[in-house]
């Protein structure tokens, strides 16, 4: 930073007076100080555990982040062997993709990607109506940008919201 704001001063001439070399060692310190306050804040938010995994169940991350989603997990405190979902995970407190309470979820990354939130007690057409989605064959889905998300009723009544990741 300094050597920034020290080259703008540098490249005042000398005839220029003391007024134009502050209005120029302000604009380099202004410059500066946007740059700094417009980068972390959209790095913080992306890189924090609960926005990824969040990302993942609205089934906005593309191919190939399923170790990203694992790392969240872990980052989350999250406690492997959800029952009722195989590579199932119990979150110690929610998150919140379209504002629905999720505390279980599976993450695989077998043959293709999958994110799972496993959502008991709540209705089928509330969790559509909640992630925008229409009605399918047996549930409700839509087309993302990266991939299939659908809710449907699995066993013991509990609702699946399952994105299933295809670019």
């Amino acid at each position: 930073m300094r050597n920034f704001i020290g080259d703008v001063v540098d490249n005042v001439a000398p005839s220029a007076g003391i007024s134009a070399l502050r209005a120029r060692r302000a604009g380099a310190g202004l410059v500066l100080l946007g740059m700094v306050l417009a980068i972390p804040a959209t790095a913080a938010t992306a890189a924090t555990p609960a926005a990824v995994l969040e990302q993942a169940l609205r089934c906005e991350l593309p191919m190939g982040k399923a170790e990203s989603v694992q790392q969240a997990l872990k980052g989350l405190g999250a406690k492997p062997g959800a029952s009722g979902v195989s590579n199932g995970y119990r979150l110690t407190a929610p998150v919140r993709p379209f504002g629905l309470a999720v505390q279980q979820v599976s993450v695989s990354a077998d043959e293709v990607e999958t994110y799972i939130a496993t959502l008991p007690g709540a209705r089928l057409e509330d969790v559509a109506k909640a992630a925008n989605l229409k009605p399918v064959a047996g549930g409700y889905g839509r087309n993302t940008k990266h991939g299939t998300l659908l809710a449907d009723v699995r066993e013991r009544g509990d609702i699946w919201l399952m994105c299933t990741v295809t670019q």
